[in-house]
């Protein structure tokens, strides 16, 4: 996994501090949590003086709360507590991020206590054993980064 991803803990921000965004705000930014709902969504906020939104295209991954619920973020956001970033290591197309989401829920060692907390190490053991397995499956090659 570590040939794929960078993993990184999120920026950290608690909803209670936001200001929600009115219905329609062009300049509202997704606030994801660790929710298994919506995308990780939980809120749309305005933005927040000082803090600058996680890039849209990161991967999201709850180390607590719905633990390991995993999601692609299409628009900028901002993370809160307990939420890890799968940042690409080379371009990777959507369809790419989208199929190693998949995996991770399909891949039978990923089962865990939910009532476990999850660290970061045990993330980046538990998502991906290889870099080689992943371009293993048939039909799916380097041409779909």
């Amino acid at each position: 996994m570590n040939e794929l991803f960078e993993v990184k803990y999120g920026i950290n921000m608690e909803l209670n501090t936001c200001i929600e965004a009115e219905d329609g705000d062009p300049d509202a930014i997704n606030f994801v949590a660790r929710t298994e709902s919506n995308n990780g969504v939980s809120a749309r906020v305005k933005p927040v003086e000082g803090k600058e939104p996680q890039p849209a295209g990161l991967i999201t991954c709850a180390g607590g709360g719905s633990v390991l619920s995993t999601f692609l973020q299409e628009e900028p956001f901002y993370s809160g507590r307990d939420l890890y970033l799968l940042i690409p290591l080379q371009p990777m197309s959507k369809l790419v991020k989208l199929f190693c989401i998949t995996v991770r829920f399909l891949y039978k060692g990923i089962i865990i206590n939910q009532n476990k907390k999850l660290s970061q190490p045990t993330l980046k053991r538990r998502f991906f054993k290889k870099k080689a397995a992943f371009f293993s499956w048939p039909g799916l090659g380097k041409e779909w980064c």
